[in-house]
């Protein structure tokens, strides 16, 4: 899923391409993607974004009359495409044209949990501006945030209502950064350990954000996974720390995973992964 440092540049990139250019044809191929009905996408035809902008983990494309809210979750993506080239039969779910090029949003899950919202107030749609946003926050207040209720650090980084636009990728890369198990309680940590987090928190994001726009080079960040490679915990099961030399261990959920270093992270101890204990068992 695209995070804080993916939304960034994919907002900055896609502002370069769009703002002041008159939208010509909308085209909606999959009828679970716009979620809202009033005012219809339709209506944005024959008008120009003024702006583009991340709001946590959305996209909000703003036009004089409307503001285009667009969630990609897990395996949307959003593609810049020449003006001819049609929306792709399997996965496309809406294109829109302008006079320079095509904007494809497409989905490669049966999930169609992706999501568009057409609002006349960004502040009309529930699922954006729920959480803080973590750039730009003083270490303070940050950690006051995520002391608000005593919750295992991994889960308040990537509650959307406590923190915006931190997901299961860069959670794991700051808190390796800081040196903490990611199922530490909140209100069971030292100062020193605030300390690392709230340092951690903006490094890492800003860090990743300024790698994702040199890699992307101007163009939408649609392969994240060619920056991900160069993640030190996350999706990196069984190899080497780069800091220790010891195994990154993982904990397995349903749809996600931790990935940490017990050697780093956790004093040594490797933390139940209940999904493998369960089978072992």
């Amino acid at each position: 899923m695209p995070e804080l440092p993916e939304l960034e540049v994919y907002a900055e990139n896609l502002a370069a391409l769009v703002v002041g250019r008159v939208v010509r044809a909308v085209d909606v191929r999959s009828v679970f993607t716009v979620r809202t009905v009033e005012p219809p996408l339709a209506s944005c035809v024959g008008r120009a974004p003024t702006a583009v902008a991340r709001r946590d983990k959305h996209l909000v494309v703003s036009f004089p009359h409307a503001h285009v809210i667009v969630h990609m979750k897990l395996s949307g993506r959003l593609r810049w495409k020449p003006p001819a080239e049609k929306l792709n039969a399997k996965i496309g779910c809406v294109k829109i044209d302008f006079d320079h090029g095509s904007l494809h949003m497409t989905e490669a899950s049966s999930r169609k949990s992706a999501s568009v919202h057409v609002v006349r107030d960004v502040a009309d749609c529930a699922e954006v501006g729920r959480g803080v946003e973590p750039l730009g926050l003083a270490p303070g207040s940050l950690r006051e945030v995520l002391s608000r209720a005593n919750r295992r650090l991994k889960g308040a980084l990537t509650d959307p209502r406590v923190l915006a636009g931190i997901g299961n990728a860069y959670s794991d890369e700051i808190l390796f950064d800081a040196r903490l198990s990611p199922l530490k309680l909140t209100r069971t940590l030292a100062d020193d350990e605030w300390a690392r987090l709230v340092t951690s928190v903006p490094r890492v994001l800003a860090g990743w954000t300024s790698l994702v726009r040199e890699r992307a080079a101007g163009a939408l960040p649609t392969e994240q996974d060619l920056w991900r490679r160069d993640m030190k915990v996350h999706g990196k099961f069984k190899s080497p720390c780069p800091s220790c030399g010891g195994r990154i261990e993982r904990i397995a959920y349903a749809d996600s995973e931790t990935h940490y270093c017990p050697g780093c992270q956790t004093g040594g101890r490797k933390l139940s992964d209940r999904r493998l204990d369960r089978l072992l068992r």
